[in-house]
């Protein structure tokens, strides 16, 4: 194959359905993309022919490859046309006629993109079409965080056929398997961390594990700070503060 979709050339509607993806979980609550994120979905397989692995093991021949390369451009003119004055228009509109306006080009965009899909199920053979949705499947539950992200998509629900009883089952399930994982993932570690320290003495040995000291459970957000103490840490820097400025006082008494 001596040609594939290239990154640069889908880098305008990537950027463009970011913006989409935002303003549908603005829109839709944090869960986000109840209704299937479609834009999100298409652009994705889109994505996944411009990797040259997938492209080969899909087998796409020279034609395919110039009608892909057709219907991206299509895209990409669809993207920029949706887009074409937003910012002029966006900066005199109020909060409601924003999510107005953006509402209107994301429903626009999706019923668009519909069209495009049916263009790249005429480019492609069955086969290549099957394995193509089966790959973006699994790149959608590897970025999301394993299968039960693809529970607050109303499109796979539907085509995987579960119930609304299903649904509240796989995700009561999902929360256990979460915390096995982290047992699991815990129980692994105090083993590694076992094998890694066999190379050493005993005396050695206890020497790190006592600076090392009793383990603390630190907090899921970034880098371990609770955000909900924001306040509070502000308070203390704030306190911290006034001291330097009563040091630079005692400086001045010198």
């Amino acid at each position: 194959m001596s040609r594939v979709l290239t990154f640069a050339g889908i880098s305008m509607a990537l950027a463009a359905m970011l913006f989409v993806s935002v303003d549908t979980a603005l829109a839709q609550g944090r869960g986000g993309g109840g209704r299937g994120g479609f834009g999100n979905v298409m652009n994705g397989k889109l994505t996944l022919l411009g990797d040259s692995e997938i492209a080969d093991k899909l087998e796409i021949v020279e034609e395919q490859q110039d009608q892909l390369d057709e219907l991206q451009g299509e895209m990409r003119d669809m993207f920029r046309e949706s887009f074409s004055g937003m910012r002029e228009k966006f900066g005199s509109l109020s909060g409601e006629e924003r999510e107005a306006m953006m509402t209107e080009i994301r429903e626009g965009i999706e019923e668009k993109m519909e069209g495009i899909e049916e263009k790249l199920n005429e480019i492609l053979l069955p086969f290549q079409v099957e394995r193509l949705d089966q790959i973006a499947l699994q790149s959608r539950i590897q970025r999301g965080g394993g299968m039960a992200s693809l529970l607050e998509d109303d499109g796979f629900i539907e085509s995987a056929g579960l119930s609304e009883g299903d649904v509240d089952a796989l995700k009561e399930k999902a929360e256990e398997v979460r915390e096995w994982v982290a047992e699991e993932n815990k129980r692994i570690k105090d083993e590694a961390q076992e094998k890694l320290l066999s190379v050493l003495s005993s005396e050695q040995r206890e020497k790190i594990l006592e600076m090392i000291g009793e383990p603390h459970e630190f907090s899921r957000n970034r880098g371990g700070f609770d955000r909900n103490r924001r306040g509070g840490g502000g308070d203390r820097g704030g306190r911290g503060g006034d001291r330097r400025g009563d040091r630079r006082g005692g400086g001045d008494r010198d």
